[in-house]
């Protein structure tokens, strides 16, 4: 199968870039992500909760969707108490979630990913095959 766009990981910075190309008007089918992980943001939510962060370090302007007071717009309509802290307004983590789990769904994101690892990349003519750790290339 051929897509448009192929993004390996699906982390913070992966599903930013998703946002943007399907907020842009890339339709979701001619959109993957390949990660190994669950669901979208799992390594960093696992990685987050077992540290016990209830802040970002990142600014509020720091989040997944492409509008930069996007993530203020959410907290306000959604009544968080305590959304922000500190001078450079920092989110709390659990809002940052929720707030990229709303555009995830609204973006049928999931729909895009394969829970995979991308095990091998090469260029074959115009176009990049992908070869996933089950054998599949894409």
């Amino acid at each position: 199968m051929t897509y448009e766009w192929v993004i390996i990981g699906g982390g913070v910075q992966a599903t930013t870039i998703a946002l943007q190309l399907r907020s842009l008007g890339l339709p979701k089918e001619q959109l993957k992500m390949i990660d190994p992980h669950e669901r979208l943001l799992g390594q960093f939510e696992m990685q987050t909760g077992r540290i016990g962060m209830p802040y970002l370090r990142s600014p509020l302007v720091h989040h997944c969707h492409p509008e930069p007071f996007d993530l203020k717009k959410f907290a306000k309509k959604e009544g968080y108490v305590q959304a922000m802290i500190g001078q450079y307004q920092r989110p709390r983590l659990d809002m940052f979630f929720d707030h990229t789990r709303y555009w995830i769904d609204a973006y049928e994101l999931e729909t895009c990913h394969i829970c995979q690892k991308a095990r091998h990349l090469c260029q074959c003519d115009t176009l990049w095959e992908i070869e996933l750790e089950d054998g599949q290339k894409n």
